[in-house]
């Protein structure tokens, strides 16, 4: 395994891709990068003008009607690459430059895993120190599909911006796309879903995916879905989760669950993940000790925090990986720091 492709999906935001094709740049960034563009005429001109100025870059600029939907214009884009693994980074997020050669590396390495990711954040920009918080993600490892499905429910994860095989990103996108719902919180769970059926999931002890948290902008995706609660009230979602539940244990039957007792264990997971959605339990916390001190360690000038996690984040300093970890966030941090609504058109 070798090449990688980085596909950036972008509706109508072309400040903030500016700011993440310059980060590439200044990164040296030496993969194909394709551009999914869907934007009205004048910020596809825009765009164009964008991607044009990085001639360092291997930059594909495809551009699309602004009616498509996301799903359908990845779909699209896919039948066209041909590299060995690919990654998918939103416009206002950061999958860090050296995260693809690592992750290329694991996966030629171990054949029985089809994604890789690894330390992931969220960016808060709308405070003046921009405290990062964990994003957590969890490995999934074991030697049947169910198995796997049922270790990731256990502790679910955004599985989405992993770098995977482009073979099972096609196929997994191949499938959804059978199975459409009028919502993409289901299409973003059964992303998740769908990779852990098809194989193991590692996540490394480096840098991944620093987002930036979307909560006070208009333009957020999530405003546009809703959460699970408003989702449930949906009229069309007995039918969603009905296509949901057939999609999945067309998956689990393929990898040789008997069709009934595929069926059940979606259910019963599904609603589990369900209820916890609608009725937290809060007090569990999904982040490990570990997880919230590195993202202290990142971003110290978090005010009043408790003395555990500043001592576990000072001890972490001191260590190669963190200080590896660090240097590698900086550049990303001035970035967001500088231009939190992405870098202004120069003309």
């Amino acid at each position: 395994m070798k090449t990688f492709t980085l596909l950036i999906p972008t509706y109508g935001r072309p400040a903030l891709l500016r700011r993440l094709l310059t980060y590439y740049a200044e990164a040296h960034f030496p993969d194909r990068i394709i551009v999914a563009d869907s934007s009205t005429r004048d910020i596809t001109d825009e765009n164009r003008d964008t991607t044009s100025g990085y001639p360092e870059l291997h930059i594909i600029h495809r551009t699309f009607d602004p009616s498509i939907e996301i799903y359908q214009k990845m779909t699209e884009v896919l039948r066209s690459i041909d590299s060995d693994a690919i990654g998918l980074c939103s416009d206002d997020d950061f999958i860090a430059a050296a995260a693809p050669a690592r992750a290329v590396r694991f996966l030629g390495q171990h054949e029985d895993y089809i994604a890789v990711q690894g330390r992931s954040f969220i960016a808060d920009t709308s405070r003046i120190r921009i405290p990062l918080s964990a994003f957590p993600q969890r490995p999934v490892r074991s030697n049947t599909a169910t198995d796997r499905l049922q270790s990731y429910f256990q502790d679910p994860t955004a599985n989405f911006y992993a770098i995977y095989r482009t073979t099972v990103f096609r196929h997994t996108l191949d499938r959804i796309m059978r199975f459409r719902t009028d919502n993409t919180r289901f299409e973003e769970l059964a992303f998740s879903c769908l990779g852990a059926i098809e194989g193991n999931i590692m996540v490394l002890n480096a840098l991944h995916l620093v987002r930036q948290s979307s909560r006070n902008r208009v333009d957020s995706g999530s405003k546009q879905t809703g959460g699970w609660p408003h989702v449930v009230r949906s009229t069309s979602f007995p039918k969603n989760k009905q296509l949901f539940m057939e999609m999945l244990s067309e998956a689990l039957v393929e990898h040789g669950t008997e069709k009934s007792a595929a069926r059940r264990l979606i259910v019963d997971h599904f609603e589990s993940y369900l209820e916890e959605k609608l009725h937290p339990s809060y007090a569990r916390e999904p982040r490990s000790i570990q997880e919230r001190a590195i993202a202290m360690m990142l971003s110290p000038n978090q005010g009043r925090l408790p003395l555990l996690r500043r001592g576990v984040a000072a001890i972490m300093r001191g260590s190669p990986k963190m200080r590896a970890l660090s240097k590698e966030y900086a550049p990303v941090a001035q970035l967001i720091s500088q231009y939190p609504d992405g870098i202004p058109n120069p003309i």
